[in-house]
């Protein structure tokens, strides 16, 4: 059985109500990580979803090396060009949340992350 990946972005987003609402969910972490964690799960929720879409239609399963890039990829040379910009513009997003010291405007890659799933899921 395989894992539904749409179930990160439901975890993000109860992430997201969790924090409007005050629900702590009994974390010891700070509200920094959280958000975070939002938009990376929301970018790996979307990605799944892009990868298992272009394996359907490709026949075939792609190689876990450079992944993310052979996605895009192949978006790109199918004519969902928007899709390829949007793909790795997110994946941006997610790496500063993943990697960097320091993410300025935290709150709008939040909203704008649930922007972009939006759009890249209904894209097909």
């Amino acid at each position: 059985m395989s894992y539904n990946w749409n179930e990160y972005l439901t975890f993000a987003k109860d992430l997201e109500n969790g924090k409007s609402t005050h629900t702590n969910y009994n974390l010891t972490c700070s509200l920094e990580t959280v958000d975070r964690c939002i938009v990376s799960r929301s970018y790996y929720a979307t990605f799944h979803y892009a990868k298992k879409y272009a394996e359907t239609q490709s026949g075939f399963a792609f190689p876990k090396k450079e992944i993310h890039e052979t996605i895009r990829q192949w978006f790109y040379d199918n004519g969902k060009r928007q899709t390829f910009f949007d793909l790795r513009e997110f994946s941006k997003w997610r790496n500063h949340c993943d990697y960097d010291d320091s993410v300025p405007n935290l709150s709008g890659l939040i909203r704008d992350s649930r922007k972009m799933a939006g759009k890249i899921l209904h894209a097909f």
